[in-house]
């Protein structure tokens, strides 16, 4: 199969990666409106590690990484048909530089687990044992974590996969396909014989790959006498 033969295949791709990205987004949302809404009710976020999970640094490289990656697919997939026909596929480079950022994101979402941190959303119920009955932020910001996570790698998984189809796309040979098509049939004269009427037809020959990109092209001459004609 040829890659290149499929871009339907390459669109639907980059729609999930896109769909993903916004589940990523609305994920973060979701932690940040918890943590704050927690912080203005109750004021001890620093008290409670479940509000902690992927401080500062690690959230604004998320934020960066999603943000940029809506941006660009969203550009990509309004003129996916031209840029597909343009570069003949899709851009290997690209590919590769947001599959590093969406490792890279990923592996930052870590390192809360890397420093025990994420232990404290299993130790809730313990944290809150003083209180009459459990807040509802620290669960919702414990759960969107570990789905943000999971989508995180998700996208990451997508990312390699059309890294891999740029690859292939890339190395794939075009196949050359001749085409034959008459252009003119004209009658002439003789030099010698005025009186003798002959013909000559044109024939344009084309050269052209399987995306229909021209390779070379001619024009043959073909003369052609009365008893050729019968």
């Amino acid at each position: 199969m040829a890659y290149h033969d499929n871009p339907s295949s390459f669109q639907a791709l980059k729609w999930i990666q896109l769909l993903f990205s916004f589940l990523v987004f609305i994920l973060e949302m979701i932690e940040l409106g918890a943590t704050m809404n927690y912080d203005r009710n109750y004021g001890t976020i620093d008290q409670n590690p479940s509000l902690n999970l992927g401080k500062d640094w690690a959230k604004k490289y998320i934020y960066f990484v999603f943000g940029l990656t809506i941006f660009c697919l969203a550009l990509y997939l309004a003129q996916f048909e031209s840029i597909w026909k343009a570069r003949r596929g899709p851009s290997l480079w690209v590919e590769i530089s947001f599959l590093s950022l969406w490792f890279s994101a990923s592996m930052t979402n870590l390192d809360d687990i890397f420093k025990n941190e994420f232990s404290s959303c299993a130790n809730i119920r313990t944290f809150f044992s003083s209180q009459p009955m459990i807040p509802q932020e620290p669960l919702i910001a414990c759960n969107t974590y570990i789905a943000s996570l999971v989508f995180c790698w998700l996208i990451t998984l997508t990312f390699i996969l059309s890294t891999f189809i740029s690859w292939k796309i890339r190395t794939e040979k075009p196949v050359k396909i001749q085409k034959t098509r008459k252009i003119k049939v004209m009658k002439y004269h003789d030099g010698n014989n005025k009186s003798e009427i002959k013909r000559a037809t044109f024939i344009r020959v084309e050269s052209r790959d399987e995306s229909n990109n021209e390779f070379n092209k001619g024009v043959v001459e073909i003369k052609m006498d009365n008893e050729d004609l019968l």
